[in-house]
């Protein structure tokens, strides 16, 4: 559903309109084990692009499940970017 891959130097390389396009596909799902992945997805991603990943969390956030909300911006909301999930 959602791919996220580290390099030979464990970095984080993504393909991001695979991601977000999975993600806008699948975005209140309601497998739970789906929209924890999107929110582990966007969490990871978060390390390479946090401004994108608050930004498209709340473009979508209409959308997401809180499940996958709250998973996607542990980090941001822990880096004290934003005080609390959309």
């Amino acid at each position: 559903m959602v791919v996220a891959q580290t390099d030979r130097s464990g970095r984080v390389a993504e393909d991001t309109d695979l991601l977000y396009g999975n993600i806008r596909r699948n975005p209140a799902d309601s497998d739970v084990f789906v929209r924890k992945a999107i929110g582990w997805a966007l969490r990871t991603h978060f390390i390479v692009e946090p401004a994108a990943v608050i930004r498209f969390v709340r473009d979508h956030a209409a959308d997401l499940s809180g499940l996958s909300k709250r998973e996607g911006l542990k980090r941001v909301i822990k880096a004290g970017l934003i005080d609390s999930v959309p």
